[in-house]
């Protein structure tokens, strides 16, 4: 009798990347992939398979009649990707907590003209009104990009669906969430500049999960 065998490089891989394995067996074998795809064996094989599945797929040398000669297994994970387009570099100005009652929870710190002391909310001078806030100058703690949108890609939710969430965080409002690929990251409020914020993005795919974590600076309306 024939001995039997498959080998695979590895045994996890990104959907959308070909997995190396080398099997064999009787000339009338073939190789079940676990995917629903049967590659005839032959003298034997060495080359690469793109699985068309996720979740730990087992790949087998079989024979004519269907029965498992040898058998390994492959975790196949979610392909997951977040990019985001960027502007041009703008002040990140300083924020800090509104007196109670402002109509929103932040404002900014500002520079007294004349000791250059900074100044917050309630302290004497800090301005009062849109037009005196106009006429002072804000602190300003570095520059950054300002983000325009991000978008999610992943061949795994092309192929097979799944849900991707953005939870959109910022220190002085609660958190948004939006199910969607294409997202402008905002936050309720419009500042002047570039302010930070953290943004996750989940997958969610038959039980399969990804996520990415990434810090960026939101401007006005993205």
């Amino acid at each position: 009798m024939v001995e039997s065998s498959v080998e695979c490089r590895g045994s996890f891989a990104e959907f959308g990347a070909s997995v190396s394995c080398t099997a064999s067996g009787p000339s009338d074998a073939m190789i079940d992939w676990g995917d629903g795809t049967l590659t005839t064996l032959g003298v034997g094989f060495d080359g690469s398979h793109l699985f068309a599945a996720l979740g730990e797929t087992t790949v087998a040398v079989v024979d004519v009649a269907g029965s498992t000669l040898a058998s390994t297994t492959v975790d196949i994970t979610p392909d997951f990707e977040v990019e985001c387009e960027l502007g041009s570099e703008l002040p990140v100005y300083a924020t800090t907590a509104a007196l109670e009652g402002s109509a929103e929870p932040w404002d900014y710190v500002y520079v007294d003209d004349e000791s250059g002391d900074h100044l917050y909310p309630g302290d004497v001078g800090y301005p009062d009104g849109v037009l005196a806030a106009s006429r002072m100058e804000k602190v300003v703690v570095g520059e950054s990009a300002r983000v325009r949108a991000c978008r999610a890609t992943s061949a795994a939710a092309d192929a097979f669906g799944g849900t991707i969430t953005w939870t959109v965080s910022n220190e002085w409002y609660d958190d948004v969430v939006t199910k969607t690929r294409y997202l402008t990251p905002g936050t309720r409020g419009t500042f002047e500049g570039v302010q930070p914020i953290d943004v996750r993005v989940d997958l969610d795919l038959d039980g399969y999960e990804a996520s990415e974590r990434i810090g960026l600076y939101f401007g006005g309306c993205g």
